[in-house]
């Protein structure tokens, strides 16, 4: 079964040599089938909630603008301000009794022979909010670029790749490739609290296959997942992979928002346009579990029952790269919203996350222009964070 599945996304492959989006099935390793990560074991719900936060997973609202800095509201009685404060009561204290990591260890799937930029801007978005490490699992190829990008990196060539002008390998060396691939991530798994899959990734099929095994692995263990860009793909492929995993954000933009969508079998009218935002939350309820973020004038943030909308200025400019470093920052958002004793509300961490980068890209964009690339974005992280949320 496993050969013949693989067998098949290597013929399509084969043909056309272009964008290959069958998913190939490989059997689940057995080597970290007891893995755990020790932070995100079951908790009360309760724990170290303030009243405001224990309150908006009972509610649904719809969005209203505010004058405020942020011009957002959301699903609950308050308003941009209030969830900004409620977020405030997940961002931990500095102090001489940390540790390396306790603050956030974050790993980023993705990085291909194309797309190097993208694991890059995730990762160092995750550190400049304020994650401790960040882990970097990407294909050979991309390892040397990302590794000279900044060496604040912890770049691991771990991710099959498939050959650029030789004959793809036969269809059980494949499999070994991708069984070996993931016995080699995985046990990386447990050191990390949130996994964010899909920057860079790319369409290869090998890529492909052992990052199913590795959100599947990652579910078991009750590892925050965050899926974006690429990584969208394999829900749109396979939508079980993320069904009911309350765990998960899922980041799409509107085309994206649109494939799942059909995915699920919700029915989009119209053309593609913002006007499939208000689809978000039934797409949401049809996922039955994760946090989606629908990006677009307007970030409309759901788990399905509640909703959000995040009206903050943001840039007029969409320079590639931006949906890379939300991702990155959503990952230390969840990494502090899932510790011990914290709110466990991704909506509120998933809210923040967007408001921090609209703000970021906004004030970005005031000083470069039209010249504004996502590295200008990723140095406004600091200041924004200090501005907004340090109190």
């Amino acid at each position: 079964m496993q050969a013949t599945q693989i067998g098949r996304s290597l013929a399509v492959w084969s043909r056309s040599r272009l964008c290959c989006r069958v998913v190939c099935c490989v059997p689940r390793v057995e080597a970290v089938s007891a893995l755990r990560a020790p932070h995100c074991r079951k908790r009360s719900s309760k724990a170290g909630l303030s009243p405001s936060v224990r309150g908006l997973s009972a509610v649904t609202a719809s969005a209203s603008a505010s004058a405020a800095e942020g011009g957002a509201a959301g699903g609950m009685a308050g308003s941009h301000a209030d969830l900004m404060k409620a977020f405030q009561a997940c961002v931990p204290a500095l102090s001489g009794a940390n540790y390396k990591g306790q603050h956030g260890k974050v790993g980023i799937l993705g990085g291909c022979r194309e797309y190097t930029g993208a694991p890059f801007f995730a990762a160092m978005s995750a550190s400049r909010v304020g994650a401790d490490l960040m882990f970097v699992f990407c294909t050979e190829s991309a390892s040397i670029v990302i590794k000279t990008f900044s060496p604040d990196l912890i770049v691991m060539p771990l991710l099959p790749e498939r050959p650029v002008f030789d004959d793809p390998p036969p269809e059980a060396e494949v499999s070994k490739m991708v069984d070996r691939s993931s016995a080699l991530i995985l046990p990386w798994m447990r050191k990390l609290s949130c996994l964010v899959v899909g920057p860079g990734m790319g369409d290869d099929p090998f890529v492909a296959a052992a990052s199913r095994l590795v959100i599947k692995e990652c579910r078991r263990a009750n590892i925050p997942l965050v899926v974006d860009g690429s990584g969208i793909n394999l829900i749109v492929a396979e939508p079980q992979l993320v069904k009911g995993y309350t765990n998960c954000v899922v980041t799409p933009n509107i085309a994206e928002l649109g494939r799942i969508a059909g995915a699920v079998g919700v029915s989009l009218k119209g053309s593609i346009g913002s006007s499939w935002q208000q689809h978000a939350q039934e797409i949401a309820a049809a996922l039955g579990g994760p946090v989606l973020i629908s990006k677009g004038p307007a970030d409309i943030i759901t788990d399905g029952k509640a909703v959000l909308s995040c009206k903050v200025p943001a840039t007029p400019k969409r320079c590639g790269g931006q949906g890379d470093v939300l991702a990155g920052i959503i990952a230390t958002f969840v990494s502090w919203a899932t510790r011990p004793g914290a709110s466990r509300d991704l909506l509120v961490a998933s809210y923040a996350a967007c408001a921090l980068l609209r703000t970021s890209s906004h004030t970005a964009f005031g000083k470069a222009d039209r010249a504004m690339i996502a590295s200008d974005v990723i140095a406004e992280l600091q200041p924004t964070f200090l501005r907004v949320l340090s109190g």
